[in-house]
């Protein structure tokens, strides 16, 4: 198993955090958290690579508990978690040689800038660039390595139609590339139900159902639709 959740818990106010949060990701497997925002899903990748500490529960990425062997467990792992973590001043290129340091069979920087689309700019600096560019570079940033395990928050978020499309075809493809399996989070159900092989529903720190794709739709046609009965949301009175 790729990755093991279990019974993770921090507390924070007014129901936001992780509650008894328990996952499994397959070598593979693209899994999707749905949910809305404060729903828990930044905190809980947080807690998966290590940067957030729980309170009860445990993690274990490829077998090693993240608490104890910390760096054996994310050896492995491309995580871009709220805004990517980019050198503004350093070019696209610079910022992709300085990750590749840390890795010991990291691809070259100007092949992951080809695939991700900045190749004719890599000597820019990422604060000249525009939202949807720096999301791009973020995915570089992540996927330099060659993870076994890729985490996305919300990598789409901001972005207009063709940068979604854009960023969820280059995730789609790395994993089918490289094998790796993807945890992505997002509050908008379409761009999840593009992307995913089984999809996560969090509400107020919780997990409130796990179902592959295929389930979804035989069961409740879209996401969207699998989000709302399992919430079991009150509609009514809601305008158009």
């Amino acid at each position: 198993m790729v990755l093991e959740v279990e019974n993770i818990t921090k507390e924070y106010a007014k129901n936001r955090g992780a509650a008894d949060v328990t996952l499994t990701l397959a070598e593979g497997e693209i899994l999707g958290l749905l949910g809305p925002n404060g729903s828990g899903k930044t905190t809980l990748m947080k807690i998966i690579v290590g940067l957030v500490k729980a309170q009860r529960g445990f993690v274990r990425i490829f077998g090693f508990d993240i608490k104890e062997s910390r760096a054996e467990a994310l050896s492995q792992v491309g995580a871009i978690i709220e805004d990517p973590s980019v050198i503004p001043y350093l070019s696209a290129y610079d910022n992709l040689k300085r990750a590749a340091a840390f890795y010991p069979d990291a691809r070259d920087p100007d092949e992951v800038l080809s695939f991700v689309g900045l190749l004719g700019v890599k000597k820019s600096a990422p604060r000249t660039f525009s939202l949807g560019m720096r999301q791009r570079l973020g995915l570089a940033l992540a996927i330099i390595g060659k993870p076994k395990l890729l985490i996305m928050d919300e990598p789409t978020n901001g972005l207009d139609i063709e940068g979604s499309i854009a960023i969820r075809n280059m995730i789609k493809n790395s994993a089918a590339h490289s094998g790796a399996a993807v945890l992505i989070s997002s509050h908008i159900a379409s761009d999840l139900q593009q992307i995913c092989t089984r999809a996560a529903i969090m509400k107020n720190a919780r997990i409130r159902g796990v179902e592959s794709m295929p389930q979804i739709t035989q069961n409740h046609g879209t996401l969207e639709n699998y989000y709302i009965d399992t919430v079991k949301l009150n509609l009514e009175g809601v305008n158009d």
